[in-house]
């Protein structure tokens, strides 16, 4: 009926003004969006004041000094029964500008109306900020789902400054030793209703307490050591079954990286709490150095397997947070055969043929730097054949080992590409290599050969000991020390174990 009645000159006119009233509140709406942009970047900029000189004050730590502040100036009482929580969202609501609770694959994907606040945020920052920038930050690349969005710069520090620190205190129950204690000290049974990834029900546990999750809707690749769909963190959760024990570790089997909780002083079998399936043969893992269980945001680990990238798994859930992705000289992907965090975290270090590559964590996807340890196969200069194991000295150094399948053990640091030294003394392919408490002493393990072998790599990187063990086929056979370093423990192919002092 439109071509009809706009025919007719009052509806032509009536057709019009709507259209420029649509176009007047487009604009007023616009305007809308740069004013609250405006509003919320100079929030940021008051909470970042106030932190500082608060943190300073009360000796208090970053989030709740930010949360303390973000109160004041919202107005709002931070007294429990006022539930400052709801107050404060339901303040940030009417502020936050939508394009910091967006995120874009492209930027070709921005809709022409952010584009224009995104516009006016960079302008009124004068920093020579981009418009868009990549999800650095572990914490919002999960919540959209993917390490490889486009956010406003704004969106991080709006994280940083407003979201975290509001979910840290009100959002997250975390699970203190005194809270822990308080509910352990009830001796009661407890049943943990919406259990997430079952990290509460897990610690618990670990206190005696007689304690069940249940979750309706728990991480998709959870399970509970029953195999129905539960939840992860330890497996202490799931569809009501239970299951699981207090402790956790990680392992390695043919066709994924598992952590796990059970056995405690019990003799029953370690069962896995949470299954990660790689898809294929996993060659080696490694926990993020700084993980503490009252952190769920630090408990993740990598892994590495045939064909595939590395991966970084949230080990509460069992999700994938990031790849990162070797390539070879034909630009095709090139499995790590190593990994290794670097002390702090914030580069991952993997082994190659006859390289070290090291990505950026905070960077998913291409590595920072390519390390050669020998020019080609046949190069006399340099550390040859595949890098199957690597490990940082714990003494802060940079000092970090690399072994090869080759049978020699290269010494590096990592401010320097070359080797420091290289050291030569196994049979077979050197599967393991763990420096000591102190750092002062290397311990490696070998395929095919009988021997651990405890290297002095401060002074002469000469060989100090030998430990003998059992090992007659290229099956990797780990070992570990003791926290204090006083004793050495080793598997054997017969299913038992060697201690040596």
């Amino acid at each position: 009926s439109a071509p009809f009645w706009c025919n007719e000159p009052a509806a032509a006119q009536a057709c019009r003004l709507a259209e420029a009233a649509a176009t007047r509140l487009g604009v007023a709406t616009l305007l809308g969006e740069e004013r609250r942009a405006a509003d919320m970047s100079a929030l940021m900029d008051a909470i970042v004041d106030g932190a500082e000189a608060r943190v300073v004050e009360s000796d208090c730590d970053h989030d709740e000094a930010c949360v303390h502040v973000l109160l004041e100036l919202l107005g709002i009482d931070a007294q429990p029964a006022a539930n400052p929580l709801v107050a404060a969202l339901d303040a940030l609501d009417t502020r936050v500008p939508l394009v910091l609770r967006k995120a874009w694959r492209r930027t070709a994907d921005v809709a022409a109306e952010d584009m224009e606040v995104l516009r006016s945020l960079q302008a009124g920052a004068g920093d020579g900020r981009p418009l868009l920038c990549s999800l650095p930050e572990p914490y919002l690349a999960r919540a959209v789902g993917a390490s490889s969005w486009l956010v406003a710069p704004e969106a991080h520090r709006f994280n940083q400054m407003v979201l975290r620190p509001l979910q840290r205190a009100f959002g997250d129950a975390v699970p203190t030793p005194e809270a822990l204690d308080a509910i352990a000290s009830l001796r009661r049974p407890v049943v943990e209703l919406g259990c997430g990834a079952g990290l509460w029900t897990l610690l618990l546990r670990g206190r005696g307490v007689d304690v069940v999750g249940v979750d309706k809707r728990p991480p998709p690749t959870a399970r509970n050591d029953g195999g129905e769909q539960g939840c992860g963190g330890g497996g202490a959760c799931g569809d009501g079954s239970g299951g699981g024990d207090g402790a956790a570790t990680a392992s390695e089997n043919g066709n994924g990286a598992v952590t796990g909780g059970g056995g405690g002083d019990s003799e029953e079998e370690l069962r896995p709490a949470l299954r990660i399936d790689e898809g294929e043969s996993v060659y080696d893992y490694a926990w993020y150095p700084l993980m503490s269980a009252h952190d769920p945001m630090t408990c993740c680990l990598l892994s590495t397997s045939r064909g595939r990238p590395v991966h970084l798994w949230d080990a509460v859930s069992g999700t994938l947070r990031a790849s990162y992705v070797g390539f070879n000289h034909l630009d095709e992907v090139d499995a790590a055969n190593s990994v290794v965090f670097e002390p702090s975290g914030r580069f991952i270090y993997a082994g190659y043929e006859r390289a070290v590559r090291v990505f950026d964590v905070t960077r998913p996807g291409r590595a920072i730097e390519t390390r050669p340890t020998a020019a080609t196969r046949k190069s006399r200069d340099g550390q040859r054949g595949l890098l199957s194991c690597l490990a940082f000295s714990p003494d802060g150094s940079g000092l970090y080992a690399a072994g090869s399948f080759a049978g020699s053990i290269g010494l590096y640091v990592d401010n320097a590409k070359a080797h420091v030294a290289l050291l030569g003394g196994h049979t077979g392919g050197v599967t393991q290599v763990q420096f000591t408490p102190d750092g002062l002493y290397l311990l490696s393990g070998a395929r095919r050969d009988g021997r651990i072998i405890a290297w002095d790599v401060r002074n002469t990187c000469q060989p100090v000991a030998e430990y003998v063990r059992s090992s007659p086929t290229n099956q990797r056979i780990g070992f570990d020390l003791s926290r204090d370093g006083s004793h050495l423990f080793t598997g054997s192919p017969g299913g038992g174990g060697l201690a040596h002092p």
